[in-house]
């Protein structure tokens, strides 16, 4: 006759399986909450308000004066998207990314993205935006001004295909003439040709070498620890250097990452390898999908600022592991207390 099972088994069996799927459910939920949306706050709101501010100055611009009139290209008549080809365009661009960009959200999802990185009210930021996309330049200075930030600016005017690749309208005169409205009351801290122009000649490491230093040159005046993130606009040569690892780099926030070898670096790893948090502005579409914006709006308004996605926070898992620790004591104690019994 076969024994049975005594009830301390069946319980201790029946335990283990609730505590499992309770495990599933509790690591779960820990999980949506470390990428739960956060509703628009009211610098949020400030930032898209100068945005969108911008874009009227620009646009009025360019309409009065007939630059970058392209009804087919830009439909909204944004006067942002520059032509396809020109003697300043460094590369092919996804015209459908560069309208994306032209959406003020994208000066909500910077502040959010900066306070995520921890910056404050008052705090220095550095901004190295090239001319492939002047939205996200103007994203950058906008989310800055709602948040009281001071920003070091270095411009680029190399561009890829529909951007500010208008040589007679390229983004340092973007960047001008949102100074003689008054939107903005600085000049940029540099301006460079972008691209491999940037740096001596020479091979394109030695390029890269002197346009990384005399970024740092700008970019530190006030000392190493002055500068609170980085936001990189576009694929600059200098910013995202020559190194293949920077294709594995996730767009947006990024904290941590493989530093490539020191010669091979841009700014992107020159801020990453002294702990500066640096926003990623590349692959917009992977961005836009993951922060529920509009792909392809064409530059058209947008009624409302989208809640964006927060980074995951691997300590929130400390609740979890702390149960799981917990759940193999409890089990150890249950079977030495049911083989006492049996």
């Amino acid at each position: 006759m076969a024994e049975k099972t005594s009830i301390h088994t069946r319980t201790g069996r029946f335990m283990l399986i609730s505590g499992f799927f309770a495990l599933i459910i509790l690591s779960g939920t820990l999980l949506i909450r470390g990428g739960k949306s956060h509703n628009a706050t009211r610098e949020m709101r400030l930032a898209y308000q100068n945005m969108d501010s911008a874009l009227d100055v620009i646009s009025r611009h360019c309409r009065a004066n007939g630059i970058n009139r392209d009804l087919l290209n830009d439909p909204q008549e944004t006067g942002m998207i520059g032509p396809e080809l020109s003697e300043i365009t460094t590369t092919a661009g996804d015209l459908a990314a560069k309208r994306t960009t032209l959406n003020p959200a994208f000066a909500s999802l910077l502040v959010h993205y900066l306070t995520e990185a921890g910056v404050k009210r008052g705090d220095t930021i550095a901004i190295g935006s090239s001319g492939s996309f002047p939205g996200l330049m103007i994203a950058s200075l906008s989310a800055a001004k709602a948040m009281g930030l001071e920003e070091i600016t270095i411009l680029s005017i190399g561009a890829s295909s529909f951007g500010a690749s208008n040589p007679d309208f390229n983004i340092l005169d973007l960047y001008k003439l949102l100074q003689t409205s008054g939107w903005i009351h600085k000049d940029p801290a540099g301006v460079t040709p972008g691209g491999e122009m940037d740096g001596r000649e020479g091979n394109i490491l030695d390029r890269l070498e002197e346009a990384v230093a005399w970024r740092d040159s700008v970019y530190f005046k006030g000392g190493a620890g002055s500068v609170k993130a980085f936001i990189n606009a576009g694929g600059s040569f200098a910013n995202i250097g020559i190194s293949p690892e920077v294709l594995k780099l996730s767009p947006g926030l990024i904290r941590k990452a493989k530093l490539p070898e020191k010669e091979k670096r841009g700014m992107i790893y020159s801020m990453l390898a002294r702990g500066i948090p640096v926003i990623h502005l590349l692959n917009i579409r992977e961005i836009a999908r993951k922060n529920h914006l509009p792909w392809d709006s064409g530059g058209g308004e947008e009624s409302e600022i989208p809640d964006f996605a927060a980074s995951k926070d691997p300590t929130l898992m400390i609740p979890a592991i702390l149960v799981i620790l917990g759940f193999i004591l409890f089990l150890i104690r249950f079977r030495l207390l049911d083989n006492r019994q049996s």
